[in-house]
Parts: structure tokens; C-alpha cells; sequence
């Protein structure tokens, strides 16, 4: 069985890879792990059958994310391959992405608030506005 006593949370440094690294190595072989880019959605999987059942699978599973500080979002089986999969946010990750929003925001407000829709009198202004509209309706960078 593995331990968690003696785990440190890592710091905000860690890369995606590292944080995967350290799930799969406190968790039995045959779990498999994926981390989003940002490090801020968790994925864990694993076939039942080949880690001691469900029961087991979600005790390792939920007692590792409680160490980490992990917060679920979604959890299945599918029935037919007996694979059951976790979905988590890093609550660490997360808290750093709301208030990096928040300053985004706050300078939008700022800047509309003084300059309205006067920025529509400047291409160079307005072809930056479209820009930030494209990139937060599309999610891309």
C-alpha cells in the first residue's frame, strides 16, 4: 500500500510533467495519468480488474488527490472495459489562474471605462480589441 504521510505539495514551479510523474509514482502500476499543459486538469485512469477492484482503485485514487489538494469534477466507469477514470482540477493551479483573470479584467474594465468605444477611432486599437475577442470566444492563443 503507499503512503502519503510524507509528501510535500509541490510548488508552483512544478511543470505539468513533474505533477504527473509524482501521481503515477504514488499510485499502484497500471494507473495511467494525464495533465493539461497549465497543470490545472488532472486525469487518472486504470482498468479495475488489474488493481485490486473499484473499491480499491477509488481509495487509492481519492486519497492521493486529498493530498494533493486536488478537487474532483467528474468520475466513471465504463461498464463494458471496466476502466474507471477521474477527473480533477489542482485547486493550487486554479486559485493562481483566477486571480491572473482577475487582473486581466480589471484592466479591461479600466481601459473601457476610460476610453469607451473610442477605440474604434484607431485601427491600431481596434484591430488589438478584435484580437482579444477572437482569442477569449475561440480559447486560442
Amino acid at each position: 500500500m503507499t503512503t502519503f504521510d510524507n509528501y510535500k505539495r509541490p510548488s508552483q514551479k512544478t511543470t505539468a510533467s513533474s505533477l504527473k510523474a509524482r501521481i503515477l509514482a504514488n499510485l499502484p502500476k497500471g494507473f495511467k495519468c494525464s495533465v493539461s499543459k497549465a497543470g490545472v486538469t488532472v486525469q487518472i485512469w486504470v482498468d479495475v480488474n488489474k488493481v485490486g477492484g473499484w473499491d480499491k482503485a477509488n481509495r487509492l485514487v481519492y486519497a492521493l488527490a486529498e493530498k494533493l489538494k486536488l478537487e474532483e469534477v467528474g468520475a466513471g466507469t465504463d461498464m463494458s472495459t471496466m476502466v474507471r477514470d477521474w477527473e480533477f482540477i489542482d485547486t493550487a493551479v486554479e486559485k493562481q489562474m483566477t486571480v491572473e483573470a482577475k487582473d486581466v479584467l480589471k484592466t479591461m474594465k479600466s481601459f473601457f471605462k476610460k476610453y469607451g468605444n473610442t477605440y474604434c477611432d484607431s485601427n491600431d486599437c481596434c484591430s488589438i480589441i478584435d484580437k482579444m475577442r477572437e482569442l477569449v470566444a475561440t480559447d486560442e492563443n
